[in-house]
């Protein structure tokens, strides 16, 4: 395995590239061009969640953007649902004409022989095991001042310290990603910029606004967008080669559109999106790419379609990286402290991180927002309790009102409404003591695991009252924004009637994320609350916030 430093061919061109103890500037880099061009995959992701999972997140999403994402690898954006993980892993890795090692401040943290990397059955150690047997090349990708020491190194992976590194600074983060992007498609054959001619029309404007957002991409990209007679495009052609293009999420799903000119205030409809489109695509097509948040803001009142002052723009990523982060008045970002090596894991915060610290940093968010703004737009990923926090640190009766992008729409507290929808009540009697349990029971209906749940935590509660729609407890239940805000109310009061008799709230949530955002921010003048998080465990819930209400 030590011999694999002469499989390493890259130079030091750029500040982001540093020689690890390799004496000479260049190495050999012999990947096999056979298995390269032939590869599903040709850049491999290893990384770990709780050490750099945004990091790596970012990675893939800045190389996917240049390459393709289907020639870029990271667990859980690639490998389809209910696949067996481990042989794709493995197979994956083996197919490879490289492997990217992702190494934060933490990846050798704990004591020697304690630490997840000295566990044989340990994901990232195997990845990279299988990658040094099989001739993969494997670059260390060194996040912000993060090293590597041989008397820190499992013997087995000690090879590392002799490889070829590269580091990413995080104020320049975008900048040493495109470095180390520039000697990939040199090293590894097959791998090019994504062509222009495999643009459609959208992703292109995409593309242009996000580069239009970096002042690193530089100036002077137009796009000329040709369209026949009826209306439908016939070509998109640019008149220089852009580097980079949408991933796939964007791609797919234009979530980072719909953020922005909700930020801007446009009227939440069909036609209002498709004004503002063609706007978008008349700018490019006469060589303005700066379509930033001003640049919306201006066209949407010039365009005649604002329904609301521009928004104040609220970041908040628990799960997975938030794009709008970059653009946001204020951003918070915990992926690296929830537990949980992918999105789909991540449930509670990672030792020594806490719920308390979560909830103090939710708390000090109103502090940290412009004050000339009333609305703020939430963006991110977030579960049940921590939206309902932040709707609680941004309650009502501090002035603000909250929206957030549920399905493409935008769910709002000051959405009108013709009457509140009051929730179906089913009451369970427990008589354990004077408190009251409260379960939004909408997307599924958790009634038999909170009683479990609340007997065996010793919870002394009287009573559990679970709230749910008229119409049933099923997927989309609440159809729109008009009956999320109706139906958020109707809750918040049925619980003020119910919690009378009663010193404090237990509260347990199972519906759509813009609801328990909603229901937070009309959550007052009703007893200090407790919120549970759903982890998945033994116990099933957690205790993750105490809201006073």
């Amino acid at each position: 395995m030590a011999g694999l430093v002469s499989h390493m061919s890259m130079r030091c061109r750029d500040a982001g590239w540093a020689p690890g103890r390799v004496e000479s500037n260049e190495v050999l880099m012999d990947v096999d061009a056979g298995r390269a061009a032939d590869a599903e995959t040709l850049i491999f992701v290893n990384y770990r969640g709780r050490d750099a999972g945004t990091a790596a997140a970012f990675v893939h999403t800045e190389l996917s953007r240049r390459f393709g994402a289907r020639l870029v690898f990271l667990d859980y954006e690639s490998i389809p649902l209910g696949r067996d993980f481990k042989p794709v892993l493995f197979a994956r890795v083996r197919g490879s004409a490289v492997l990217l090692a992702i190494v934060g401040s933490r990846w050798l943290e704990g004591v020697v022989g304690q630490r997840p990397i000295d566990d044989p059955d340990d994901w990232v150690r195997m990845e990279i095991l299988e990658a040094l047997e099989h001739g993969v090349p494997v670059v260390p990708v060194l996040f912000d001042g993060a090293t590597l020491s041989l008397d820190r190194l499992p013997p087995e992976l000690a090879v590392l310290v002799d490889l070829q590194y590269f580091e990413i600074r995080t104020r320049r983060q975008r900048h040493d990603i495109a470095g180390l992007a520039d000697h990939l498609a040199r090293e590894i054959p097959g791998l090019r910029d994504l062509p222009v001619h495999e643009l459609t029309p959208w992703e292109a404007v995409v593309a242009a606004l996000q580069d239009g957002m970096d002042p690193a991409a530089g100036s002077g990209v137009s796009i000329s967008i040709e369209v026949n007679e009826t209306g439908d495009f016939d070509q998109v052609s640019l008149r220089r080669p852009v580097a980079t293009v949408v991933d796939r999420q964007i791609g797919n799903d234009p979530q980072l559109f719909h953020d922005m000119v909700r930020a801007a205030g446009l009227r939440d409809n069909g036609d209002a999106d498709r004004a503002v489109r063609e706007w978008m695509f008349g700018r490019l097509s006469h060589g303005h790419i700066a379509a930033d948040r001003d640049a919306l803001e201006r066209a949407v009142t010039e365009l005649g379609l604002r329904d609301s002052r521009p928004r104040t723009v609220l970041s908040i990523a628990t799960l997975k990286p938030d794009l709008m982060a970059e653009r946001a008045d204020y951003a918070l970002d915990w992926v690296d402290r929830f537990d949980g090596d992918s999105a789909y894991l991540k449930r509670r915060p990672l030792a020594p991180s806490s719920w308390a610290q979560l909830q103090a940093d939710i708390e000090a968010i109103p502090s940290k927002l412009p004050r000339d703004r009333s609305e703020v737009l939430v963006t991110g990923s977030l579960r049940q309790a921590t939206a309902f926090a932040v709707g609680g640190a941004l309650r009502m009766v501090t002035g603000l009102d909250v929206a957030l992008n549920q399905r493409g729409e935008l769910w709002s507290s000051n959405a009108q409404f013709d009457a509140l929808i009051a929730p179906s009540l089913a009451e369970h009697r427990v008589e354990a003591g004077d408190e009251l349990a409260v379960a939004i029971s909408v997307a599924a209906d958790p009634v038999e695991d909170v009683l479990a749940f609340v007997e065996d935590a010793g919870l002394p509660v009287e009573r559990l009252i679970s709230l749910s729609p008229v119409a049933g407890i099923r997927d989309n239940a609440i159809p729109d924004a008009k009956a999320a805000a109706a139906f958020a109310q109707g809750c918040r009061d049925a619980a003020r009637k119910a919690c009378r008799r009663n010193t404090r709230i237990h509260l347990f949530l199972a519906g759509p994320m813009g609801l328990a955002l909603l229901l937070g921010h009309r959550w007052n003048r009703l007893r200090p609350t407790v919120v549970y998080e759903d982890v998945q465990g033994p116990a099933i819930y957690e205790k993750a916030f105490t809201v006073d209400a």
